[in-house]
């Protein structure tokens, strides 16, 4: 963490400053006071001896002031004692820049490995030890592949930090602090930010003996994931950026760097291993593939009386002809236009396959009773969209009646940078019962 010295030096003297002009002030009004008084006593006193006329002395400053002085420096000691109070108070918070410090696991996983806690000292740690156990037993089985075991960590993560309050118990070691960045965070409070995540996932990776390392960006605000070796290759995976569901939608779960690159935060991959597999990715490998993409609202409809969480429609981004199939437009129309009062329905970022002939987009539909990031360079010239907007429509009317409309009136996209028309806006239900976008 960084030092306050500097701000309390400068709160120091600029209290000192403010003193001292107060102190100033008072010093002229009473000089100018004597200096009137005076006037009328040289006038009267004409015949003054010549020798205390040249008199060059100086006379001793008043006691007054020294006593303003000597208030002065006890104002400015009580001051900064003020200022180291809230220094101590303060010390877990920064201003000026600083991050969270990535937990170090070195310790309980030496400990998990012997299977002997007895040389852990902290009893943050021990008490991750706990956990840690206890959570092996529970998800990892014998026979399990490394996906497998990756996949049932991220979801013990996932579901580890939505949680009835009612079923824990008080323990009497909370020292009140914020352990949300850190494993105690997790099992302990059941409550993580980004790095709490990225730390805990690692975690487990490392008594897995899978090999995983923490990415943690700075550069525009902090933010912290994980990048995992599974059969030979390695990936990203953000537990964080699943947030916001009921049940994990796998948006960023085992993605290449181009998929990542796409998340809002930025790292240097010349410090990284290099993502590129999709082989292992969770939406490719639950991918449906659709003959066009006016399958979509069946597939929709399956998942939804299927009862699944999310769906992972499949289009070919080029047809038997070799023109496109589906393009980035059509995506900003599927996610900008679908709409429903019935359904939650919320499209996420589609993602490439390997040779960049499909594009898969998890799209999480649920039932209430229950991002591009590989299109590659952002130009102006990129395809105009191929979807048929009122066949699209009557397509979900089939299927859907009026429970959930495809309106591409109020949305455009015209292939710039800009936010296009309808970027923010809010869903009203109308007379008809569908749901259009306002602003």
């Amino acid at each position: 963490m960084k030092k306050t010295t500097g701000t309390k030096r400068l709160l120091a003297a600029m209290a000192a400053l403010v003193m001292l002009s107060a102190l100033a002030g008072c010093s002229d009004s009473d000089s100018s006071k004597d200096s009137d008084s005076k006037a009328d006593s040289t006038s009267q006193s004409q015949t003054s001896d010549d020798s205390s006329k040249t008199d060059e002395s100086k006379p001793d400053a008043p006691a007054s002031n020294s006593a303003d002085i000597e208030a002065l420096a006890l104002k400015i000691d009580e001051l900064s004692n003020k200022i180291d109070d809230l220094t101590k108070k303060f010390a877990d918070y920064d201003f000026g820049g600083d991050v969270h410090e990535i937990y170090d696991d070195t310790a309980v996983v030496e400990a998990f490995k012997a299977k002997d806690p007895s040389n852990l000292t902290d009893k943050k740690d021990k008490y991750i030890y706990d956990g840690l156990v206890k959570a092996y037993d529970e998800i990892i089985k014998d026979g399990m592949s490394d996906y497998e075991k990756e996949l049932a960590v991220y979801d013990y993560i996932f579901y580890g930090t939505r949680f009835d309050k009612s079923n824990l118990a008080p323990i009497d070691m909370d020292d009140g602090e914020d352990n949300s960045h850190n494993p105690y965070g997790f099992f302990h409070d059941h409550s993580t930010i980004c790095v709490g995540n990225a730390t805990t996932f690692k975690l487990f990776m490392d008594v897995l003996g899978i090999d995983c390392e923490i990415i943690h960006s700075t550069e525009q605000g902090e933010h912290a994931w994980d990048i995992v070796k599974i059969d030979g290759d390695w990936y990203h995976v953000d537990i964080t950026f699943d947030g916001g569901n009921t049940k994990p939608a796998y948006s960023f779960f085992n993605v290449t760097d181009a998929t990542k690159s796409q998340g809002g935060y930025p790292w240097d991959p010349a410090d990284f291993h290099e993502c590129n597999s999709t082989k292992y990715n969770y939406a490719i490998m639950n991918a449906q593939k659709c003959k066009d993409v006016y399958d979509l609202p069946k597939v929709l409809k399956e998942a939804i009386d299927g009862k699944k969480n999310a769906v992972y429609p499949t289009f070919k981004l080029f047809n038997d002809k070799g023109d496109p199939a589906f393009t980035e437009n059509d995506f900003y129309t599927i996610q900008n236009c679908i709409q429903s009062d019935t359904y939650f329905i919320n499209v996420g970022q589609p993602i490439y396959n390997e040779d960049k002939t499909e594009v898969t987009i998890p799209i999480v539909v649920e039932d209430p009773s229950e991002q591009i990031d590989d299109w590659g360079d952002d130009t102006d010239d990129s395809p105009e969209a191929v979807i048929d907007a009122e066949k699209m429509q009557e397509k979900f009317e089939e299927v859907f009646g009026d429970k959930v409309v495809f309106n591409s009136s109020e949305f455009y996209y015209d292939g710039d940078d800009e936010y296009y028309e309808a970027n923010d806006y809010n869903f009203n239900k109308v007379d008809d019962g569908a749901v259009v976008a306002v602003r």
